[in-house]
């Protein structure tokens, strides 16, 4: 599953399993807009669900999968032990709705793990950023950690990262050419770059939250 990966959710999931070395911390765990269940799929976890307004995993092998709407996920309060929610929030026309019902979702000290670029982050050329956005479906740009912060209630625990993704942003549409010849290959520049770019010290591209519900 890991050769079909395209080449920047491969970098993302570096970041992720590599660089901040999340895991699942309970039973059961939520991954919302799961896509092709790949991260889901690298849980040990035994109960393990992923909902996306299309999805292309499919139930089986472990994952149950649910075609649904983040904000208004089928499940009843309290329900998941972990929840991930990697770059979805900036296509949420809604967006503080949907972390309303991430933070729903949520086990007395269960945990969430959310992704999304900051409000700075750009491509190379700069230009192109926000043609490539709207194509991708965002709703915005991005955010920054003092924004998102503000939305988490009382009840809650939180810690922000911020990831430079220097090397990543300026290669970007080189790899999406190089991806159309070799996906393998995109992968492996994809993986040059979190090597380039885990060595910075200052993030200013990508924000990490991490948010705990108080027992």
């Amino acid at each position: 599953m890991l050769n079909k990966l395209h080449f920047a959710s491969y970098y993302r999931w570096l970041i992720v399993s590599r660089h901040l070395q999340v895991r699942a911390t309970g039973n059961p765990i939520l991954d919302v807009g799961c896509d092709d269940g790949f991260f889901l799929s690298q849980q040990t976890s035994t109960v393990k669900v992923g909902v996306d307004l299309q999805p292309r995993a499919l139930s089986g092998e472990g994952l149950s999968v649910v075609q649904a709407d983040g904000c208004r996920l089928p499940f009843a309060s309290g329900a998941f032990e972990t929840v991930f929610a990697f770059d979805i929030i900036e296509h949420i026309a809604d967006d503080w709705a949907f972390l309303a019902a991430l933070l729903r979702m949520l086990a007395p000290g269960g945990r969430l793990w959310l992704s999304t670029p900051t409000e700075d982050s750009f491509l190379f050329p700069a230009f192109l950023t926000r043609r490539a956005m709207r194509q991708w479906g965002h709703q915005r740009v991005g955010y920054n950690v003092d924004t998102l912060l503000q939305h988490i209630p009382a009840g809650y625990q939180t810690q922000a990262r911020v990831w430079s993704a220097t090397a990543f942003r300026h290669t970007y549409f080189l790899l999406r050419i190089l991806a159309m010849l070799s996906p393998a290959l995109a992968r492996w520049g994809a993986g040059l770059c979190f090597e380039i770019d885990r060595r910075l010290s200052q993030g200013r591209d990508h924000i990490f939250l991490e948010v705990v519900r108080e027992v």
